[in-house]
């Protein structure tokens, strides 16, 4: 905050238009009564409402959703189901608003690491939930993605520029990539514990393996392209192909996801002969459309480069697409709408709340 308020006031009193990163070309400057500071992009701030919006709907599905389980489990019926982890992902989808506002204050180097924080956490909690579908019991697992996140963060802040402190947390990514997904994938669970691992139910597998069954191909298959991308992510960030761990973590994750997601639908629908329910392939469709068109306005109307300097920067600056709005508010709204979409696609649905909530309250 100090380091904002800082390049704030060179801003706003000397005039210093290297002081923050703008987009100079769609720039509609605020003057405040706060000391007479001057936000020089007002409508980047503005433009992270809908995270907030996003973040206090999804809390209010959960809470519905918590209810309709509780009377359901009440009758004996369903799985229950661990809902903190609901409300921690809408607190930090607020977050995320949040810290992108304060961060769109004033742009800079020092207070980027506030903007993409928050979206390291989601993600890993994001790759927790995935988890979960699966095995409702996570809370011992809840702490690791914030230890995961901040450990990494320290070793980024002291060592960040040591060839070796890459190397180190390259190879622990493939290490703990390769656990876990022998885990996950051939156990069904995750535990840190020695104790914990049932070996023999591996070697099984590999064992069945020679049978050729459709089952046990899916299974080594997905464990190959998991590890196969763990190698591959791990090797870029060796050769120092990312800019900082921030992006490291945020790609880790994300393949994370996808790979995970496409291989739980996969076995739900090629081995197991599962049928997709209509509000689930439209809640699918709507969030990898909206995903896509908002990293295309992300990478594709980029306006400012902060791995430049601030009069480098500005040959990335762009005229607005719309009114006041320019490709970097674009990419705030619309991945804001991913992300509803996502959280209702992955842990909700629109349409079982409506049902569940109609026979529940009103038929019962």
């Amino acid at each position: 905050v100090d380091d904002m308020t800082g390049n704030l006031k060179e801003y706003t009193f000397r005039g210093d238009l290297d002081a923050c990163y703008i987009n100079a070309k769609c720039a509609f400057p605020l003057n405040t009564s706060f000391h007479g500071y001057r936000l020089p992009e007002f409508s980047r701030i503005i433009s992270n409402i809908p995270y907030l919006v996003t973040g206090v709907c999804f809390y209010a599905l959960a809470i519905i959703k918590s209810r309709i389980m509780k009377k359901v489990n009440e009758a004996g019926k369903g799985v229950k189901h661990d809902f903190s982890l609901f409300h921690a992902l809408a607190l930090i989808t607020v977050l995320i608003g949040f810290s992108s506002a304060v961060y769109h204050v004033c742009p800079n180097q020092t207070t980027s690491r506030i903007d993409i924080f928050f979206i390291e956490i989601l993600l890993a909690y994001y790759s927790l939930k995935v988890y979960q579908t699966r095995t409702p019991d996570i809370r011992r697992l809840f702490y690791i993605p914030v230890a995961i996140v901040s450990v990494v963060n320290v070793v980024e802040r002291f060592a960040g520029r040591l060839k070796a402190s890459w190397v180190l947390i390259s190879v622990l990514h493939v290490v703990f990539t390769i656990i876990i997904a022998a885990q996950v994938i051939f156990t069904g669970s995750i535990s840190f514990n020695p104790a914990d691992y049932d070996m023999k139910m591996i070697v099984n597998q590999f064992k069945d393996m020679k049978k050729n069954t459709k089952q046990h191909k899916y299974k080594f298959g997905a464990f190959g392209g998991v590890v196969i991308a763990g190698l591959l992510i791990s090797s870029l960030g060796i050769a120092n192909e990312f800019t900082d761990y921030a992006t490291y973590n945020v790609i880790a994750f994300a393949v994370d996801i996808i790979l995970y997601l496409s291989y739980y639908l996969l076995t739900k629908f090629a081995t197991r002969k599962e049928k997709a329910e209509r509000h689930a392939v439209i809640l699918i469709t709507l969030s990898a459309m909206t995903w896509t068109f908002a990293l295309m306005a992300f990478v594709g109307y980029k306006t400012i480069e902060t791995s430049l300097s601030p009069a480098e920067s500005r040959t990335y600056n762009k005229d607005c697409l719309v009114g006041a709005i320019d490709g970097h508010d674009l990419w705030h709204c619309l991945s804001a709408l991913a992300m509803l979409f996502t959280n209702t696609m992955v842990f909700l649905t629109v349409c079982c709340f409506l049902c569940c909530f109609l026979v529940t309250f009103y038929l019962s």
